[in-house]
């Protein structure tokens, strides 16, 4: 299997845990968003070494943008300000206290601003400083589950230090992806020699249950070793699931932005004045319901998604990299 089937796989796992967490409200499955994080850093930095920095950048928003500026109008409804809505067009939302973004906004906010940091990450040229880098966000993603986790006030400074660290947190997947991307953490199961301080703290804690982060951080770090490092299963091999791979792990945005939009008319729907979800869940009991949800919720976010990557992100895609090689960008 190569390697862009491989990125594929990782980004079907990835969407596929952040509908999970969604339709069956399981916290660990959310750390599919920071397997995403990873992905970028392992892609962007390859982007980077194909193009300028200026048409990177128009890439990045032209990739963006599109579907951001979409969910924006569908939803809203949610905003209570025109400000609120300019933060989210233009995807700055993540750094304006007190604001609200479009469902899923924070991560997509994310992924604009990583476009920028990927830029500072790109530039470093010693190794001892990046691995440092890495130590230090690890650290404090240590010091987020150990005790930010714990807090309870609802004062302006403490909710903005745990915004700071929960973006700190998803840096740090970033940047793993990037070292990896660059060769320089090797994939093995010997590199985990780094790591067992980190799980000997988790453990003399116990603070690995709650400490979702942490253990997003070390799931992403086995399952990129598993899928890079080892020989896929004959059976994955197959051409029908090699298509269905390559569906979901190219049309992953389209499905991240569609479930939102699926999941909340799903949860319209239903007998009289109880929505869906509730009528299975009296009937069929709480699994089966949410089996009969997620199901529901990723057939039709695929339709979305499908015309989303026909009409609007396959063409935008192939316009861009035509006028930066037009432009000489």
């Amino acid at each position: 299997m190569n390697r862009s089937i491989r990125i594929d796989f990782l980004r079907t796992i990835a969407i596929l845990s952040v509908i999970i967490a969604h339709t069956f409200s399981y916290s660990f499955f959310a750390g599919g968003v920071q397997l995403f994080f990873f992905i970028s850093g392992y892609f962007l930095v390859h982007l980077l070494n194909e193009m300028s920095i200026k048409a990177f950048i128009l890439y990045r928003a032209v990739r963006l943008f599109p579907l951001a500026i979409l969910m924006t109008a569908i939803f809203h409804f949610r905003f209570d300000s025109i400000p609120e809505v300019l933060s989210n067009l233009f995807l700055v939302t993540a750094l304006i206290p007190g604001y609200t973004w479009f469902p899923g906004g924070w991560s997509i906010n994310y992924e604009w601003l990583f476009s920028f940091i990927i830029l500072i990450f790109f530039k470093l040229r010693y190794l001892k400083l990046k691995h440092l880098l890495l130590g230090v966000f690890v650290l404090i993603m240590l010091t987020y589950d150990r005790y930010v986790n714990d807090l309870t006030s609802d004062s302006v400074i403490v909710n903005q230090g745990r915004v700071l660290l929960i973006f700190v947190v998803n840096i740090t997947f970033l940047y793993l992806g990037v070292l990896m991307r660059w060769g320089q953490i090797r994939l093995s199961i010997n590199s985990f020699i780094w790591i067992i301080p980190f799980c000997a703290v988790l453990a003399s804690q116990n603070q690995f249950k709650e400490s979702y982060n942490s253990a997003w951080f070390l799931s992403t770090y086995i399952l990129v070793i598993v899928v890079f490092r080892f020989k896929i299963p004959q059976i994955v091999k197959r051409k029908a699931l090699i298509s269905c791979i390559h569906f979901f792990g190219t049309r992953t945005y389209g499905l991240f932005c569609g479930h939102f939009i699926v999941m909340i008319v799903l949860q319209k729907l239903g007998p009289g004045d109880t929505n869906l979800t509730y009528a299975l869940t009296t009937h069929l009991g709480e699994f089966a319901s949410n089996l009969i949800y997620f199901g529901l919720t990723v057939l039709c976010s695929c339709i979305l998604a499908q015309f989303s990557y026909i009409f609007i992100e396959r063409p935008q895609i192939r316009i861009i990299r035509r006028f930066i090689v037009d432009k000489k960008i």
